[in-house]
């Protein structure tokens, strides 16, 4: 078996993995988060 993602903003990206014989199955979900700073490291902090 052989997976692939593509960018859903490329449509002609998408329709030449179909012409390949590729089926979308799922859509990939992500949540992007900052880092977290340790309380008295970030920028501001008494010295």
């Amino acid at each position: 078996m052989v997976q692939l993602t593509s960018d859903t903003q490329l449509p002609d990206a998408i329709r030449f993995h179909a012409s390949l014989g590729f089926v979308a199955l799922h859509e990939r979900m992500k949540l992007r988060s900052e880092p977290v700073s340790a309380p008295g490291s970030g920028a501001g902090a008494a010295p």
